[in-house]
């Protein structure tokens, strides 16, 4: 699997044929199936169900189902991910899961029902290689009601297009628990954003498997568990 939105929107494919009005049209085009019956959001040109990036992208690259069709950077890892390189089993490891995308109306005007919707500004430099618990520290001091009161800022909502690719674009992480803060991390390296799942259902998220079995995941899930789940090699065989 791949990410499938890298090679629709790459150069390769659009540029010197009117990008950006070949861009406004396919926005418009998102699959009815794409929109969560359970978001009050409108259904327009986002996405509710975001492939899984991985648990330690920042430090094993995109470890996930999915990982971008071409060089992020340089010594990325191409390709699609096969049967064979899930190692931790195919009924173990989360290939898709929902999320709140952002609510816009036409003329981008932003609805914030939630802070879940929107990507937070850790208020912090981390250095080079950084861990992912540091990061997920400071995202859960994220106030869940009224964040800009006590000065966090955010930097947009999940989901911007649907056909577009990247973590917080089509992608998230199992860092932080179902259900909490989305944050993104001024670091000195890579692997920064810790996007995370979220749905209106209650207490909890559903989860695709990559053997295609759908379960429902609760928000208590334990937060290890919960990185496994999102790792296709790591040798974290969870039972659950």
């Amino acid at each position: 699997m791949t990410n499938s939105s890298m090679p629709v929107t790459g150069q390769f494919v659009c540029e010197g044929f009117g990008f950006r009005a070949a861009q406004e049209k396919v926005r418009w085009m998102t699959p009815a199936g794409f929109h969560c019956p359970s978001d009050p959001a409108p259904a327009r040109w986002q996405n509710s169900y975001p492939s899984t990036a991985g648990t330690w992208a920042g430090i094993r690259q995109d470890d996930g189902m999915f990982r971008y069709a071409h060089a992020a950077y340089v010594g990325y890892r191409l390709g699609p991910v096969r049967v064979q390189d899930v190692k931790d089993g195919l009924s173990n490891t989360v290939a898709v899961s929902e999320w709140l995308h952002r609510w816009e109306d036409e003329r981008a005007r932003r609805t914030v029902d939630t802070y879940r919707r929107l990507i937070w500004k850790l208020p912090k430099l981390f250095g080079r290689g950084a861990d992912i618990d540091s990061l997920a520290d400071v995202c859960r001091q994220v106030p869940p009601v009224n964040p800009e009161r006590y000065g966090w800022q955010n930097n947009g909502g999940l989901s911007h297009e649907w056909f577009t690719g990247g973590v917080t674009v089509s992608s998230y992480v199992h860092v932080m628990p179902p259900n909490t803060a989305s944050c993104e991390a001024v670091t000195l390296g890579i692997g920064s954003i810790l996007a995370t799942a979220g749905s209106y259902h209650r207490m909890g998220v559903n989860g695709l498997f990559a053997d295609g079995h759908v379960q429902f995941i609760s928000d208590a899930i334990d937060l290890n568990v919960w990185r496994a789940m999102g790792t296709r090699d790591n040798g974290d065989v969870v039972s659950f």
